[in-house]
């Protein structure tokens, strides 16, 4: 947030493979350098990085906490793992609370797969499209 309440909502941008002049964008070192290094995350949910071409199928990179199903399983994802991420922070950003969330790294990835979101958590005074658009699938 800035310091005059605007709040900045940043590109999530994991759907999408990187090519090397894109690299440094997320922290490489050079234009043959496709390795990514994203900033700390500065919530509790660890960001699980790999130095391997982005989202190939069985890696897994992110933050546990937004994650897909997709993602977490180290699967191939597209643009509906950033739509997902997004709705996400739209749930945290109405509830105070993640949708998804664990101990540890682990217990995070298996609540993304395994359980849904405390829709009863959802304010009551949410306007029915808001809450139509989050419990989407």
């Amino acid at each position: 947030m800035r310091d005059d309440g605007t709040v900045k909502v940043l590109d999530f941008g994991l759907a999408k493979m990187l090519g090397p002049a894109e690299a440094g964008h997320y922290g490489g070192q050079g234009a043959g350098d496709r390795s990514v290094r994203l900033q700390p995350d500065h919530t509790v949910s660890p960001t699980i990085t790999s130095p391997m071409a982005m989202t190939g199928a069985g890696v897994i990179l992110g933050t546990a906490a937004y994650m897909s199903p997709e993602q977490a399983k180290g699967r191939p994802v597209d643009k509906r793992s950033d739509i997902w991420a997004f709705g996400c922070v739209l749930y945290e950003m109405l509830t105070g609370k993640r949708p998804f969330d664990g101990e540890d790294v682990s217990e995070t990835l298996a609540s993304v797969l395994r359980s849904d979101p405390d829709w009863k958590a959802l304010p009551a005074e949410t306007p029915p499209s808001i809450d139509r658009l989050i419990r989407r699938r």
